[in-house]
């Protein structure tokens, strides 16, 4: 069991869907170190737990699998506008 974890709280600003929550909080869920996550698109926020031993790789971790996960979602959202809009 590991005793010394820290818990942080970070704003996911526009996340308005089930499914795009679902990837950033799986993809977060993988990473090495954390513990814990859960998105809440309604208060758009992660609240994810990391372990002591090395929080620094995992914070830099979070925050490009945070980033790739919008990437992918302004693609397919751009894909979608393009097709409504032809």
């Amino acid at each position: 069991m590991i005793e010394n974890k820290n818990q942080y709280e970070w704003l996911l600003k526009g996340i308005d869907c089930g499914s795009c929550a679902a990837k950033v909080e799986r993809g977060v869920s993988k990473i090495d170190g954390v513990v814990n996550s859960n998105v809440d698109y309604i208060a758009e926020t992660l609240s994810f737990e990391v372990a002591d031993e090395n929080e620094s790789g995992v914070l830099s971790q979070v925050k490009q699998e945070k980033a790739a996960i919008w990437l992918v979602a302004a693609f397919f959202a751009f894909q979608i506008m393009k097709y409504f809009l032809a």
